[in-house]
């Protein structure tokens, strides 16, 4: 047996083509016999062929008109418009080996000419035709894809929920996944760290909300399985990793861990979130939810529910598994062995779940990059196709606007945010430029859709019932690079290069994707580990820490 590999060229234009036949022979027996045709698409490669696809089949007909069908040109010719393309016809018999009709061979640029082609048979008369092949319909276009979308203004909304139920043990105990008195960062602020840094550069205002979820709440001495961290129901936002870490520590302060674990309530917000943004040709909007969990949950059918509903709205979940507990649970709701499917019989429309076991990658952050990423800009473009929507175009300046952007870039190079470094009692100046853009304007809901300008109302009214249907984005990110996943390995804190840091205070907000922010991440270096509290102290000549510095705080109490 010989194997024979061929590596595919990377494109993203695609063949659209219709073909019919025109008196194609009679293959059966009989007075009124005719033939039953389907055709191949076979590709070249080497000395060998690979079949590309395979029509349906036409009963009884001489004359057949195929469906129309999408080929990637990469699959057709490996993007060689040059290379002759095979297609063949085939009768397809009830009992016994099919009959070859008939085949062609010709490039794309022969195709385009919608040109009939006559069926040779290889071993016969090469005068003889077998009948006609007609290109009825034929186009090469591009598909548009996730990164067209970023560019052309489409917003990313990432939002996160945290899972504070009992089963990750007293964040008083060292073994618990919410331990926050150690040398290093509990796992469950790892996993904040590492997925905020792979996902927050799509996310243009890093404006993040954050809801945790099965903790007893001190305020109220109840369970609540859907609140804001930061405990601000008039603004749950915070403002990038640094909010976020920021907010998750102080939470211990208002709540103890509890149970049990549902997700519905989480995702029924999340669904009010992103059915409350547009997604058109002029406006796009797209939301990430991510769930850190340590693998259990106890409203199954429910989350399953809300999950199918959700398929329709501009969303993706990404289900990030904590520890190393069991997490069948979580692989039931990633939709890869089939389509999710309610207890009432409904299906989903498309795949919207991602889940990704965090132990899997602690020594490959490159993997876990691709992990989180694979599947979402399949499914935003899945959404974008269903609904119709192409790319907006990307805006432009003209050579006649410079005078009113050098007005902008000198309004807004004063314009820098403050962020507090979470564990170090000095605050240092992050100096980002704000983005350019306007401030957004948000309709007037009703109180059970959610409204970000004032999610107080959502809250005030709980979220949608299980019964209701919600109202109506593998890695083509930059890869993070080494330093940054020595960084993300170990738990310890970075800090921009002296350097960086003037070229920080110069740098644009792009009206695309933050290029700049993943530039960033590329170029930090490692610096002091992480601690809870005390001065940041001084490394040694050789850049090893003080003695004793790896000393955890005392716990409280």
């Amino acid at each position: 047996m010989i194997i024979m590999c061929e590596e595919l060229k990377e494109s993203n234009y695609k063949c659209y083509i219709k073909l019919s036949g025109i008196k194609l022979p009679k293959m059966d027996f009989g007075l009124f016999a005719k033939s039953d045709p389907y055709f191949q698409v076979i590709r070249k490669s080497g000395g060998g062929e690979v079949k590309v696809y395979q029509s349906e089949t036409i009963s009884k007909s001489l004359n057949p008109r195929w469906k129309a069908v999408t080929l990637r040109l990469a699959d057709m010719c490996n993007g060689d418009e040059n290379r002759p393309i095979i297609f063949r016809v085939y009768d397809q018999d009830k009992v016994g080996k099919d009959d070859l009709i008939g085949e062609f061979e010709a490039k794309i640029a022969e195709i385009k000419q919608g040109m009939q082609f006559h069926l040779r048979r290889p071993k016969k008369k090469k005068e003889k035709s077998y009948g006609q092949i007609e290109l009825t319909e034929f186009k090469i276009f591009r598909e548009a894809q996730f990164l067209d979308y970023v560019t052309g203004g489409m917003s990313v909304n990432v939002m996160f929920a945290i899972d504070y139920t009992g089963s990750n043990r007293n964040p008083t105990d060292p073994y618990s996944l919410h331990y926050r008195f150690g040398s290093r960062p509990s796992p469950y602020a790892d996993a904040i760290m590492r997925i905020t840094q792979i996902l927050a550069p799509y996310d243009k205002d890093q404006s993040i909300p954050v809801y945790g979820f099965g903790a007893r709440l001190k305020s109220t001495n109840r369970v609540s399985h859907c609140f804001p961290i930061n405990f601000n129901s008039n603004d749950p936002n915070v403002h990038g990793l640094e909010g976020i870490l920021n907010a998750y520590n102080n939470s211990f302060n208002h709540l103890l861990l509890s149970g049990p674990t549902y997700f519905s309530e989480v995702l029924q917000l999340a669904a009010a979130i992103a059915g409350s943004h547009a997604f058109t040709n002029n406006s796009q909007s797209y939301s990430v939810l991510v769930i850190l969990t340590d693998g259990v949950i106890d409203d199954m059918r429910q989350a399953i529910q809300s999950i199918v509903n959700m398929a329709s709205l501009p969303i993706s979940i990404v289900i990030v598994g904590v520890g190393d507990a069991d997490f069948e649970a979580m692989n039931r709701l990633d939709g890869d062995d089939g389509m999710l499917k309610s207890s009432n019989g409904q299906t989903a429309q498309r795949d919207i779940v991602q889940f990704v076991p965090l132990r899997k990658f602690s020594s490959n952050p490159y993997g876990l990059t691709d992990e989180v990423l694979a599947e979402i800009p399949t499914q935003m473009i899945q959404f974008a196709k269903r609904k119709k929507v192409s790319p907006m175009e990307r805006k432009t300046r003209q050579w006649e606007d410079v005078d009113a952007i050098e007005a902008e870039i000198d309004d807004h190079q004063t314009q820098f945010v403050s962020q507090q470094k979470v564990g170090y009692n000095t605050t240092e100046l992050k100096q980002y430029q704000k983005p350019l853009s306007s401030q957004n304007t948000v309709p007037i809901v009703t109180p059970n859709v959610y409204n970000r300008a004032s999610p107080s109302a959502y809250h005030a009214a709980g979220p949608p019932q299980l019964h209701q249907s919600p109202s109506p984005w593998f890695a083509q990110a930059a890869a993070i690079s080494q330093p940054l996943a020595s960084t993300f390995q170990s738990g310890y804190q970075y800090q921009p290069q002296p350097q960086y840091q003037q070229q920080q205070q110069q740098q644009q907000w792009n009206e695309g994707p933050s290029h700049q922010v993943i530039a960033q991440m590329q170029q930090v270096h490692i610096s002091q580990p992480y601690q809870q509290s005390g001065p940041v102290p001084q490394h040694n000549a050789d850049g090893s820490p003080p003695p004793g510095y790896f000393q955890p705080s005392p716990p409280p109490g």
